[in-house]
């Protein structure tokens, strides 16, 4: 996998994805972001399990391929570059991800991306259009009602029941 994009654009897109990365994870492989190449197309996917991100970031595509990448130490490799364009190169047969500047090379070892949990595909063929000013206003109606004890999960949801009209 090759692919060439600008520092503060991946950053901007690792950190809304990672939003759903554990800190702490019974399984390992959430602590990590699955990086997609498909042309000039980069889908980042990170999960919990219960709820999962995707985004799509525009790069510079020469080898399409997927990698899993460790999510603490790109961050912070991410977060100590200036807005600069980062070439990545990643062996998916060796999982060994290289990760040049104009400041110096960075080195990671990713794992398979056969090792990412399967993400369940959400087929749209159903749609609700509701009006913002009305879901707000229910949303807020309820809200009330929803525990802050999450070791309690159950009970830390709103049930959305849904009639037509």
């Amino acid at each position: 996998m090759k692919f060439s994009v600008l520092s503060g654009d991946l950053l901007k897109i690792l950190t809304k994805t990672g939003s759903v990365i554990p800190s702490k994870s019974t399984m390992p492989i959430l602590e990590n972001y699955l990086f997609e190449l498909k042309d000039n197309s980069l889908n980042i996917t990170a999960t919990d399990l219960n709820n999962t991100i995707s985004s799509f970031v525009e790069v510079k595509g020469e080898k399409n391929g997927s990698i899993v990448i460790p999510s603490k130490r790109l961050m912070e490799t991410m977060r100590a570059l200036p807005n600069i364009n980062v070439h990545f190169f990643a062996d998916v047969a060796s999982n060994k991800i290289s990760m040049q500047t104009q400041k110096g090379e960075y080195r990671l070892t990713g794992i398979s991306s056969e090792e990412f949990p399967a993400i369940p595909s959400v087929n749209g063929e159903e749609k609700i259009i509701l009006d913002t000013t009305l879901l707000k206003r229910a949303i807020n109606k309820t809200i009330f009602a929803a525990s802050l004890d999450e070791l309690r999960p159950a009970m830390t949801g709103v049930l959305f029941n849904l009639k037509k009209d």
